[in-house]
C-alpha cells in the first residue's frame, strides 16, 4: 500500500476550502455514494482521499479476515485507521494498547495487527456495507491515574453515541476547517 498512489495528491499549505470535514459515523465511513475524491488524511504531505482508504482497508479487510479479536498497534494514524476500519469490517474485537512498547505488546493474549502488516496488504476495491454498532468490542485502558490501569469495553455504537455528542456540543464551532 505504501507505494501506491492512486487517491493521494499532493498536498500544498492546506486542505482546499471544499474538503472540509463533515460528520459521518464511523459505521457509514466507507459505504454510501460519497465523492470518492472527498479528502480524508493528509500524510507527510500528500492528500488522501476516500477512494484510497476503501481499496486500503478491502486490501487489510481481506488480509486480517478469520481474525475475531486482535491488538491493533499503529502509530502512524492513517494505518491507525485502516487497521480499526478493517478489523470492525472483519467483525474482531479490537484491543488498543496503551503504548507500542515491546513489553507491553508482548503480554498481549490477541494477535497483533501492526503497521508494517498494514503496509503490505494488497489494496483492493470492494463496496462496503454499514458496521453493525453492537457486532464489535473495542477494548482500551485507562490512565491509571488512580492506580492500575482498568480496562475499558465499548461497543462502536457506544463510541459513536459519545461522538455525536461531542459532534453537537462543538461541531458548529469547528467551523469549515479541516479536522
Amino acid at each position: 500500500m505504501a507505494s501506491a498512489t492512486t487517491g493521494a495528491t499532493r498536498c500544498r499549505d492546506e486542505l482546499p476550502r471544499d474538503a472540509a470535514m463533515s460528520w459521518c459515523p464511523i459505521s457509514h465511513l466507507l459505504c454510501g455514494d460519497a465523492d470518492p475524491r472527498r479528502p480524508i488524511a493528509l500524510r507527510a504531505g500528500v492528500l488522501i482521499d476516500l477512494s484510497r482508504l476503501r481499496a486500503d482497508v478491502a486490501g487489510a479487510t481481506a488480509r486480517l479476515a478469520g481474525h475475531q479479536a486482535a491488538a491493533l498497534a499503529c502509530e502512524d494514524t492513517y494505518y491507525f485507521t485502516v487497521g480499526l476500519l478493517a478489523l470492525l469490517h472483519c467483525g474482531a474485537d479490537i484491543v488498543l494498547p496503551p503504548n507500542t512498547r515491546p513489553d507491553t505488546l508482548a503480554t498481549l493474549s490477541v494477535p497483533l495487527v501492526t503497521q508494517a502488516m498494514l503496509e503490505q496488504a494488497e489494496t483492493a476495491p470492494t463496496r462496503f456495507h454499514p458496521l453493525s454498532p453492537e457486532q464489535s468490542k473495542i477494548i482500551f485502558a485507562t490512565s491509571g491515574s488512580t492506580g492500575a490501569p482498568k480496562q475499558i469495553a465499548k461497543t462502536l455504537g457506544m463510541l459513536t453515541r459519545e461522538a455525536e455528542v461531542l459532534q453537537h456540543t462543538w461541531g458548529a464551532r469547528m467551523g469549515a476547517g479541516p479536522v
